[in-house]
């Protein structure tokens, strides 16, 4: 899969979790492995607020799989107060577009 691929669906995912909404993230999931109440906690209860990162920062990802995979998991820090965070979103990535949340944690 290809790296653009793969950003796309998480500059989607990032943004409806920035926006709070967590109802897109959680219904677009093909696995649902997190409650939408799961989802809500992880980004809630970590200080400060979820802001959108720059463009750049969606190049800084770490990728378990290659190019040629169907499927991708990827970790993403995700951003608070305009800075990295060690806030983690865990995520399955499909060639298809579809994703799979399977975690949000402090890493």
């Amino acid at each position: 899969m290809r790296k653009e691929e793969i950003i796309k669906v998480l500059k989607k995912v990032v943004k409806d979790l920035t926006t709070e909404n967590y109802n897109s993230v959680y219904y677009n999931d093909k696995n649902k492995r997190l409650s939408i109440p799961e989802i809500r906690t992880a980004i809630e209860e970590y200080k400060g607020k979820i802001t959108l990162p720059p463009d750049n920062a969606f190049d800084f990802f770490y990728n378990y799989n290659n190019e040629i995979s169907i499927e991708n998991f990827v970790e993403f820090n995700l951003w608070f107060n305009n800075e990295e965070s060690d806030l983690t979103l865990c995520i399955t990535i499909y060639k298809s577009g579809e994703y799979s949340i399977e975690d949000i944690h402090v890493l």
